[in-house]
């Protein structure tokens, strides 16, 4: 349907073959290093982060993909919040004894309001929608989650994601170390606030108080695990997300003043793609994008 550029498929396919080799070889070799002056091994993690423009009917499109993967849970708000807990509350019934939730995830932010309140937390395979915001996912295959609370017998502690967890003191996100995590920022949002939404909404976004915009949204992933092969799994993930995306979006390059082509890439999901090229404004971390957009198809 449409033409990606010849040198981002030829990136694309290095890229995965080059971490297929890494897989295959870190496989034959246990996947471990041994650090200089240490008798413990470790793997190598990598850290990265992709992304992308999408507005609302494109966020329906990646909400199928992850919804489809056996390896990608959503964590989620567990119940109403509550006040903070005079002893820890009770696990919540087993997976498979719960009716189906029709839950459209939103992760409350900090910020102006924020009431300090408990909240507790749990994994789950599917979710209904994705609002705009931070999700955190668990990357299934990188081994297990480890909250990072310091109260009593909680340093280190893994939690079974499946029950739920609640956190030992008030958080407004959940409560997580970055490893086997997946950060996803949504922003799917192009119109600027209304007059109503001005006065009743806070925080004020700065983007959308100046008019109208797209803003890029992103995967971020640290590549630490608790397990071994685990930032390999990460690394084997991200390869086939960035494959979807090459099939399913196209690819913004940013250029340079001067022409030259720039390591960043921006991919734009259908609507987003037609909207940035009617000259809708758009936030890029200051990227150039206006010849990409120029060319695309």
């Amino acid at each position: 349907m449409r033409q990606r550029p010849r040198r981002r498929r030829e990136i694309s396919r290095a890229t995965a073959t080059a971490i297929a080799i890494a897989i295959s070889v870190a496989t034959v070799n246990s996947g471990i290093l041994l650090r200089a002056g240490e008798g413990k091994a470790e793997e190598i993690a990598s850290a990265g982060a992709l992304s992308f423009f999408a507005d609302e009917q494109d966020a329906r499109i990646l909400l199928g993909r992850l919804n489809a993967d056996p390896e990608i849970a959503f964590i989620v708000p567990d119940g109403p919040r509550m006040p903070p807990p005079n002893e820890r509350m009770p696990a919540s019934p087993p997976r498979g004894d719960r009716p189906p939730t029709g839950l459209v995830l939103e992760v409350a932010t900090c910020g102006w309001g924020w009431d300090g309140y408990w909240q507790r937390w749990r994994a789950l395979q599917p979710v209904d929608g994705l609002r705009d915001g931070e999700h955190i996912l668990w990357h299934i295959s990188a081994g297990p989650l480890l909250i990072s609370d310091d109260g009593p017998g909680r340093r280190g502690w893994r939690p079974d994601p499946w029950v739920g967890w609640t956190s030992e003191r008030p958080v407004c996100e959940p409560n997580l170390m970055p490893a086997a995590t997946i950060r996803l920022k949504l922003a799917t949002r192009y119109a600027a606030y209304t007059p109503e939404e001005r006065t009743t909404l806070r925080p004020l976004i700065s983007y959308w108080i100046k008019g109208d915009g797209l803003v890029a949204s992103s995967f971020q992933w640290s590549g630490t695990s608790l397990q071994p092969g685990g930032s390999l799994q990460t690394a084997r993930w991200v390869a086939g997300l960035e494959d979807w995306f090459s099939r399913n979006a196209v690819g913004l390059h940013a250029v340079a003043p001067d022409g030259r082509r720039l390591t960043e890439v921006f991919w734009a999901f259908p609507s987003a793609l037609q909207r940035l090229k009617s000259g809708m404004p758009y936030a890029s971390r200051g990227y150039p994008l206006d010849e990409s957009i120029r060319h695309a198809r």
